[in-house]
């Protein structure tokens, strides 16, 4: 089952530390998606990994746009970390507002990806 992730609120104040959490299984991650937040993902694994954004809606020519993203393998630094959004509402909500992030992952690794969801403002200065 997907990892429930919360939204942490950047500011200009910036952003102290982490709040990682670490995957259960493939089915990778989900969250409540505002259009303004963005999915930083880190992999321990010594395998690059394929982090899947769902679509959650078809576009105007009925296709599903999902997006795959390679996160590189521990030790590749900085490319073993990604950052994946903001994500549009109209495309990658599913009917409650939330949207998923599956992991491709070997066996017995989930727990060597983690996840943190940022929140961006909606206001400039």
């Amino acid at each position: 089952m997907a990892v429930t992730l919360t939204a942490r609120k950047v500011s200009l104040s910036g952003l102290a530390g982490a709040s990682l959490v670490a995957a259960a299984d493939s089915t990778g991650f989900v969250f409540a998606n505002d259009g303004r937040v963005y999915l930083r993902i880190s992999n321990a694994n010594a395998a690059t990994i394929t982090a899947t954004a769902t679509a959650g809606k078809k576009c105007s020519q009925n296709v599903l746009h999902s997006v795959s993203v390679v996160v590189g393998a521990v030790g590749s630094a900085p490319a073993n970390v990604s950052h994946i959004g903001p994500f549009a509402k109209d495309e990658f909500d599913d009917a409650n507002g939330n949207v998923t992030v599956g992991l491709s992952l070997g066996a017995g690794t989930a727990g060597n990806v983690t996840a943190e969801l940022v929140q961006v403002p909606d206001y400039g200065r």
